[in-house]
């Protein structure tokens, strides 16, 4: 009995070492996932001078493109967070960012101001999903009393995105045109969902957790 009080102590300590090491490591993949969020996001204000000169834009109709994505972003959170609570977090973010990458990539096709809103309103819906993305992973990995922490670094993932896309975006339409630059983001947030596919796992499913010993330490308490 003793040992086996001693071995089930050790396997506990174990799994907790487990999830506070993997917490961190499935937060870090999200922040990467939000920081390429805001990349293809601010892609479209860092090469809106030539768009308005190759699509023939006037400001009023940029403005209605930049509307269109606001207003998906909008409506598009509480539908996303839905979708996230039906099908579950790994597979509902991956679809999102998969339509997202995609569209983000079909930028580089528009030929009009409404062609690209039209795409830029598909793009928003999609991207809305981190906001409900980044509750449910802080939700699900970290308890009560490191949320908090675990928001803010999340959020650090944000103004690195937005950082980091004029220098990137810059270089991309240097190297490849306006064309290539939007190809350019949405491969790598193609790149992305390839790494969420397969290294994202809630606690009750990852691998390197025992699904009996996962159980003993739900995030909440």
């Amino acid at each position: 009995m003793s040992i086996d009080v001693k071995e089930s102590g050790e396997e506990a300590f174990s799994t907790r070492r487990k999830w506070k090491s993997l917490r961190w490591w499935m937060l870090a993949l999200f922040l990467l996932g939000v920081t390429v969020n805001y990349i293809t996001r601010n892609s479209l204000g860092i090469l809106a001078p030539e768009l308005k000169t190759s699509l023939n834009m006037t400001t009023e109709q940029y403005s209605w493109v930049v509307a269109s994505f606001q207003l998906a972003y909008t409506v598009f959170q509480p539908i996303c967070g839905w979708l996230i609570d039906v099908i579950g977090l790994k597979l509902g973010f991956l679809i999102c960012a998969s339509i997202w990458a995609i569209v983000c990539m079909m930028h580089a096709g528009a030929g009009s101001w409404l062609q690209l809103a039209i795409l830029r309103f598909f793009m928003g819906g999609a991207e809305a999903a981190a906001t409900p993305a980044n509750a449910k992973t802080i939700a699900d990995w970290f308890p009560r009393k490191e949320r908090p922490v675990a928001a803010g670094w999340a959020g650090v993932g944000f103004s690195i995105g937005a950082m980091l896309a004029p220098p990137i975006i810059v270089v991309a339409h240097i190297s490849f045109g306006w064309q290539g630059a939007f190809l350019f983001s949405g491969g790598l947030a193609l790149l992305w969902v390839v790494l969420w596919w397969l290294f994202y796992h809630s606690p009750e499913d990852h691998p390197n957790l025992s699904k009996k010993r996962a159980g003993l330490y739900p995030p909440g308490q």
